[in-house]
């Protein structure tokens, strides 16, 4: 849909800069109306201006197209597509590499990052496959709602959550000091930075500072921004809870109340043994 709007934006300043260099063509000296005496100079000297304008207006134009142009190719040369940022109500591609859960898709890494995180190999295909299988499952139930016509619908919603349900997560496959050394050594992000605080905030109230790295809210380890945005939501609002945070190496813990905290977050990786 994307790809779409833009190539239609693409002609349409074409057309654009062709309808400026038409309308900016001076006229031929049979079109040019004799001058009468109330006729002014500013009149006559007001074309090299407009003909400054126009030049102006296309090489905006230009400029614009140009960057629709390298966007395309961008759009173009993307392979990973995450399933829940993905327009439901249009088509994937039979090309894509739908990454469902934040990991790589491909077995054969997730296999390696378990195995160096220090699985055996059988145990580590075992969890590859299984987790495996549950993105298929996704995929399947999205092709099926695209050919019967209801992607998109409260029946594929419905269908989607169940499927959702019965998902299969590595970091659900394994324990916490696994899964942390796996997202690490296949090279993803396992940690949670505080980039900055908002005046007032709970957070701002309870100690929290920019440059903390949040480490666990109540009993839940934080790999993740997402991690934390789930968890806020659950429980009783307002009720007290432990953050622990790590801050100039020196692990401490503060109590927040459960709901917004007013952070901004940024998704880090650290070595978890230089913890």
């Amino acid at each position: 849909m994307t790809k779409l709007y833009l190539g239609s934006f693409a002609l349409l300043s074409v057309g654009l800069i062709a309808g400026i260099l038409l309308t900016g063509t001076p006229t031929s000296p049979a079109e040019v109306p004799a001058l009468s005496n109330s006729t002014t100079l500013p009149s006559l000297t007001s074309e090299p201006q407009r003909d400054a304008d126009a030049r102006s207006r296309i090489e905006a134009l230009e400029a614009e197209l140009a960057s629709v142009s390298a966007r395309l190719k961008r759009l173009e040369s993307r392979e990973l597509i995450s399933s829940d940022n993905a327009d439901d109500e249009a088509p994937a591609s039979s090309a894509e590499i739908i990454n469902v859960f934040g990991a790589p898709t491909e077995p054969v890494a997730v296999v390696d990052g378990l195995v160096a995180a220090g699985l055996d190999s059988f145990t580590a295909e075992q969890i590859a496959r299984r987790v495996s299988e549950s993105q298929l499952a996704q995929l399947e139930l999205r092709d099926k709602a695209i050919r019967e016509g209801y992607l998109g619908s409260e029946e594929y919603r419905e269908e989607r959550a169940a499927v959702r349900d019965q998902q299969v997560r590595v970091r659900d496959e394994v324990d916490e000091s696994t899964y942390d050394r796996y997202l690490y050594l296949s090279g993803q992000s396992n940690r949670v930075a505080v980039s900055s605080v908002m005046l007032g905030s709970a957070a701002e109230q309870s100690g929290v500072e920019a440059g903390d790295v949040l480490i666990r809210y109540e009993d839940n380890a934080l790999y993740k921004p997402g991690d934390i945005r789930g968890l806020t939501t659950q429980g009783e609002k307002d009720e007290l809870v432990d953050l622990t945070l790590l801050r100039n190496n020196n692990q401490m813990t503060v109590s927040v109340p459960r709901g917004p905290l007013g952070v901004r977050l940024s998704a880090i990786r650290i070595n978890p043994d230089d913890d």
